[in-house]
């Protein structure tokens, strides 16, 4: 299983346009490439690929919803408006 997390320059930001929130940082396609190919080597059933300012606040939000939601819920709201908006025309 690959979690990439947010990736510049591939994936719905790329697709829709929108920018990915710079308080999560991204991730690049190459990463997740590179990842791949040391998970197959190394014999992973599991990568993460998301930077470590992505898995800080995954766990942040998992351990305080509430707080997360106060502190970040307009910044990933704004982000789910732009993917939606970039992706109404390939419906």
């Amino acid at each position: 299983m690959v979690s990439p997390g947010a990736i510049g320059g591939a994936g719905m930001f790329a697709d829709s346009g929108a920018a990915v929130p710079p308080l999560i940082g991204a991730g690049t396609p190459e990463q997740v490439g590179a990842a791949v190919v040391t998970a197959i080597e190394r014999n992973r059933a599991e990568v993460t690929v998301a930077p470590l300012r992505q898995r800080a606040l995954v766990r942040f939000a998992a351990n305080a919803p509430e707080m997360w939601a106060r502190l970040a819920g307009g910044i990933v709201a704004k982000a789910a408006d732009e993917i939606a908006a970039g992706q109404t025309d390939k419906r």
